[in-house]
């Protein structure tokens, strides 16, 4: 049985027409949120409660947590203040600070203090008691590219301040690399 080129034609159409239909279909996955997931080798949730659990555990593993309640007769209180976003991204450092407070709280060895807009809402109910230390720093990033490869490069320093006398108590610093290769298609 021969087919004729109009019938040839009405099935390449449609082997065409359904090879792009299945192309263009999205499917979502839901994931634990403490799934790791690195689509495109920028910063992300992972990288964010990764980094704030290390470097909360290393702050806490210094000397001052155990040396301030000698001193003082009670447990140090803390405030996390900004964290600058450096990098050559658009990064919301909202979820990193936000991963550093809770790390806090867990470590149960200090005391935590709201931020500035939750002091501010509490003022109005009470009088504001003040903290002893603020945690502050910066995200940072290089990027080294060539062809399809990139290489990003991020550099988290924090440190923590004595807000009385302005001393640095703690300074820490994680980095974390990431490599990206993207495919080289050709149609």
């Amino acid at each position: 049985m021969q087919t004729s080129p109009k019938g040839r034609q009405s099935w390449l159409v449609l082997g065409i027409f359904l090879l792009t239909l299945t192309a263009c279909s999205t499917t979502g996955t839901r994931l634990p949120p403490e799934a790791p997931v690195d689509l495109s080798g920028r910063w992300n949730d992972t990288d964010s409660r990764l980094t704030a659990e290390a470097m909360i555990k290393e702050a806490l593993g210094g000397p001052w947590p155990q040396r301030f309640p000698q001193l003082m007769g009670r447990p140090p209180v803390v405030v996390v203040g900004p964290v600058l976003n450096r990098t050559h991204e658009q990064l919301n450092t909202q979820t990193f600070v936000k991963d550093l407070e809770r790390a806090l709280m867990q470590s149960g060895q200090v005391q935590f203090v709201a931020d500035a807009g939750q002091r501010q809402a509490a003022r109005q109910e009470r009088q504001e008691s003040g903290a002893y230390f603020m945690l502050q720093g910066t995200i940072n990033s290089l990027v080294d590219e060539l062809d399809s490869t990139r290489a990003v490069f991020y550099q988290v320093d924090l440190e923590l301040v004595d807000i009385a006398s302005n001393v640095k108590v703690w300074q820490g610093q994680k980095k974390v690399k990431k490599l990206v290769e993207r495919s080289k298609t050709t149609l």
